[in-house]
């Protein structure tokens, strides 16, 4: 079964709705229902006799949710102030571990299995055929990070307050990936999936944009955004009317307030 977080609003709870939502641990909050689950969204559409639109995806409440568990993770095994290069390497899997203040010229061939890098430089590293399952970036120095050819297998990352400039995600599917409060100026998006991912509070300054698919992604907190409807997949994306110059610049409209 996929598992994704529903939210739907707008019915009133009624007893047999009640019994369904302890039998299968639905929350139950008032005239609203957080349901895990296609099955559980199928039960969910037929309560309240509506199809909920898809903006009310909790792409947020994700994001805050995965960094949450990542940050609140007991971590078997701590590692400080290593330089770490695949040349000669004794080690090639991590697993559960929270590296700080680590520096990395090469990350390729590794695999970071439930880790967490803390304050880490990871800048101009290739992540070539490295696996990185369930990682997360806090405070991070990313800058021209290649990402295009990691390991596709459980990949799942989430980075918070991470500076991503020029850091590449050319072609890769993203899953369940988060990006939170993350400066990506001149990042590399082309063709990439983001339409599992969340974005909040983010810089996109000169990223780019191009065949990528960004369904269901929330803009509406990140800014500097330039992203052309005609050559991305926009379906049910949200976008402040505040932004909308950084949909319409290839148009030479002018927007006034």
């Amino acid at each position: 079964m996929n598992y994704y977080i529903f939210l739907f609003t707008g019915f009133r709870p009624s007893k047999s709705c009640s019994l369904i939502a302890t039998r299968f641990n639905l929350w139950l909050l008032g005239n609203s229902a957080i349901v895990f689950g296609d099955f559980f969204a199928f039960f969910a559409k037929k309560m309240t006799n509506t199809q909920p639109p898809h903006s009310f995806f909790f792409h947020n409440f994700a994001t805050i949710m995965q960094m949450k568990k990542a940050t609140l993770r007991q971590y078997s095994e701590s590692i400080k102030n290593v330089v770490f290069t695949s040349l000669n390497a004794e080690r090639m899997v991590y697993e559960n571990c929270e590296l700080s203040n680590c520096s990395f010229s090469n990350a390729t061939d590794f695999d970071f299995i439930n880790c967490r890098f803390v304050n880490c430089n990871l800048s101009n590293v290739n992540f070539k055929f490295c696996g990185l399952q369930d990682v997360l970036f806090t405070e991070c120095k990313l800058m021209g990070a290649d990402f295009a050819t990691t390991k596709d297998f459980l990949f799942a990352v989430h980075f918070d307050n991470c500076n991503m400039d020029y850091a590449s995600f050319d072609r890769k599917k993203m899953g369940l990936s988060s990006f939170k409060n993350c400066k990506a100026h001149g990042a590399n998006f082309t063709q990439t999936d983001f339409s599992k991912s969340s974005f909040l509070n983010c810089d996109f300054h000169e990223a780019v944009f191009v065949g990528t698919n960004l369904s269901g992604i929330d803009f509406t907190t990140c800014k500097n955004f330039l992203i052309d409807p005609e050559s991305n997949v926009l379906k049910n994306a949200k976008f402040s009317k505040f932004d909308l110059s950084g949909l319409l610049y290839r148009h030479d409209i002018i927007i006034v307030d």
